[in-house]
């Protein structure tokens, strides 16, 4: 091209990046470039307001953050899932301003806000003379966190740039402040290249899209094999990494040692391990994940999901007992009862849901002999082929699924119909009027309705069920069989256990328990987010309180506080201390799931916000198990207390065992009440 032709190019180009279309995004720019210059506290607690709004006017990324919670995290509730949400887009929120602290803050208020653990095991892999590749997952820190390790050891980059050009060039010229250069992901030649001339490239594998059919969080998600090709190409050892946002407003960068043996001859279990790593990584902060982007497969959907959802499901499927669980929290619910009925032999069972999500968890979670479908549109064809074709005995409808057409065809055909774990909320009795009166008429074509609690079964009489059908029966998520009693974790010493805490929570009790010193026992504090333990212990030191902490390998102190910030050791920590204090309930959380402490057999103190597990913790203050208290201060006197009047102590543990055990009789309940449903049809 001539000259004149390259500056007419040129021209064109600044004419394009200067149409009006572009105004917002260079608007959207010039703020963020503006907002370096404010604290970064002030620009991320402005970042957290900004993440929550979106939440609310992106109902589509609001729809795939949940659906993947759901499927990550199905043993967590409903409730719980909805606030990581809310987190998660508040920590969107924060992103963009860090990143734009990233790239154009002065150095010195940059680099004042790393640090790291483990780079000795980076510093290890480097010596090997061979490059190193430093792979991550997709975090919202991603780009703070690069910039802060780039500006400490010499490290380049895969990188895919952003759809729009404007954002594309200047994330080009922003990330090139401390990298040495940057590949885009697709030049594999170039990260080759660099890799055997011995330099450090970052590199983040992708989940969703094309690529082997490996599992991230136990579900199918298609995942690039990049890394493992990268790795076998040019020896280069693979050290895994997480950049964590810490508490206090600083950044930790933490380095694994390399993987041992990577890739060896199987890339597809590589990239498998690649993803293991990553999950715990996730697990470990997983508000600061990216959840708004799809990267999970569902097996069936499609031209599958359309067919079936008209009622043409395969000819073959047929079974006495039809169960419908609406998505993928129901069918973690149903599970136990779906083998309870298989182990007595009342199959086959066919299980329906509304959502290719729950399918997938259904395809995990059920025996393998249970038939999988979705469930018809309600609408009288769709619901007549439907039935035509499965031809069952009996229908078990979990929870609050009420589909008027398809109650009235299940009527017409004379097939039983059961309302299984029913539940209704406040919300629900408050609902317009020709809601609940199509409701109450759903109820009243039902044979039997199994409610959850007798609070659900009042509610249910009062919409309009028949009081002579509806029975309680308990409820399903509680009647999960508990498997093998974690091993105790021993601590040499008596303590009592403030499990799963939030912030906050942590400092009133340990002062609390420092002044009323609680018998000679020790307090061990759980973080329900272990990854906070290092402010934690800087807070509490800095009230001259001696803490050790367990991720550290330090030793129960003779007096002061323990932390116990490690992960999967709640449930044995529980077995071994003289009682538990539940967290999230001194603040305004609604608190932690006390099942667990209850099977571990330990009397249980909790404060006033208990509304996530109101049915469990009603039930075991009712049965004297649990102690609500008003304060931090009035759990730490009754812990010291009960520390004391140990028959009182051991009264309480008894008294939840029995809880538990009349728990473990809901499945028995059911069953009965299946094959008594099956006999009557």
């Amino acid at each position: 091209m001539s000259p004149a032709g390259t500056k007419r190019k040129k021209q064109a180009h600044g004419i394009a990046r200067a149409h009006p279309r572009w105004w917002p995004t260079w608007l959207g720019l010039a703020l963020l470039r503006v907002s370096v210059f404010l604290p970064l506290a002030f620009t991320r607690a402005f970042g957290r307001v900004v993440g929550r709004a979106a939440k609310r006017i992106a109902p589509e990324r609001r729809h795939i953050t949940r659906v993947n919670l759901a499927l990550c995290f199905p043993d967590k509730s409903d409730a719980e899932r909805e606030r990581l949400t809310d987190r998660h887009f508040a920590a969107i929120g924060e992103s963009l301003f860090e990143t734009a602290f990233a790239w154009w803050a002065p150095s010195h208020r940059l680099l004042a806000l790393r640090r790291f653990r483990g780079l000795e095991h980076l510093e290890a892999a480097r010596a090997r003379g061979r490059g190193v590749i430093v792979v991550t997952g997709h975090f919202l820190n991603i780009d703070i966190g690069g910039q802060l390790l780039a500006a400490t050891v010499p490290l380049g980059t895969t990188y895919a740039p952003p759809r729009n050009p404007i954002v594309a060039r200047v994330t080009q010229g922003a990330r090139g402040r401390y990298f040495q250069h940057l590949i885009h992901h697709a030049n594999v030649r170039a990260t080759v290249r660099a890799l055997r001339n011995g330099e450090m490239i970052g590199h983040i594998p992708d989940q969703g899209g094309k690529g082997i059919d490996a599992h991230f969080f136990g579900q199918r998600a298609p995942s690039h094999i990049a890394t493992a090709k990268l790795a076998r190409m040019t020896g280069a050892p693979v050290v895994p990494h997480h950049p964590v946002r810490l508490d206090d407003g600083t950044y930790e960068l933490r380095f694994e040692p390399a993987l041992e043996d990577f890739p060896g001859d199987d890339l597809t279990a590589a990239t498998q391990r690649i993803n293991n790593t990553i999950e715990a990584h996730v697990r470990a902060t997983p508000e600061q994940y990216l959840w708004s982007h799809r990267r999970f497969k569902p097996r069936d959907g499609g031209w599958t999901y359309l067919r079936e959802r008209y009622g043409f499901i395969p000819a073959a499927t047929t079974a006495p007992i039809w169960l419908h669980c609406a998505s993928v929290g129901e069918v973690t619910t149903a599970a136990p009862l779906v083998a309870a009925l298989t182990d007595a032999g009342l199959g086959p069972i066919v299980v329906s849901t509304s959502t290719p999500t729950g399918r997938e968890r259904a395809c995990q979670a059920l025996p393998h002999a249970v038939a999988r479908v979705y469930l018809p549109l309600d609408r009288p064809r769709p619901v007549e082929r439907f039935l035509t074709r499965l031809r069952p005995r009996a229908a078990l409808i979990l929870e609050t699924e009420l589909w008027p057409h398809l109650i009235a065809a299940l009527h017409r055909r004379s097939i039983p119909i059961a309302l299984v774990n029913a539940r209704l909320s406040r919300r629900s009795l408050e609902a317009p009027r020709w809601w609940r009166r199509a409701a109450a008429w759903c109820l009243d074509h039902m044979t039997a309705i199994w409610a959850r609690s007798a609070p659900d079964r009042a509610a249910l009489v009062r919409l309009g069920a028949p009081p002579e059908r509806v029975a309680t029966l308990g409820s399903l998520k509680l009647a999960a069989p508990t498997g093998e009693s974690p091993a105790a974790v021993t601590l040499n010493r008596a303590f009592v256990l403030a499990a799963s805490t939030h912030a906050d929570e942590e400092e009133r009790l340990a002062l609390a328990w420092t002044r009323h010193a609680c018998s000679g026992a020790m307090l061990a504090i759980a973080p329900r987010h272990p990854e906070r333990g290092p402010a934690i212990a800087r807070r509490l030191r800095g009230h001259g309180l001696a803490v050790a902490q367990r991720s550290r390998g330090e030793a129960p102190p003779a007096d002061g506080i323990y932390l116990a910030d490690t992960l999967g050791e709640l449930t044995g920590l529980m077995a071994a201390a003289h009682l538990v204090i539940m967290g999230g309930s001194f603040i305004a959380h609604g608190g932690q799931n006390v099942v667990e402490a209850a099977r571990a057999g330990r009397a249980i103190i909790t404060g006033p916000s208990l509304e996530n597990f109101a049915q469990e913790t009603a039930g075991l203050e009712a049965a004297g198990a649990l102690v609500r208290t008003e304060a931090v201060e009035a759990a730490v006197a009754t812990a010291d207390r009960l520390l004391t009047e140990a028959d009182e102590r051991r009264a309480m543990e008894r008294a939840g065992h029995a809880w538990m055990g009349h728990q473990t009789q809901t499945l028995a309940r059911y069953r009965e009440r299946v094959a008594q449903l099956l006999a009557d049809s």
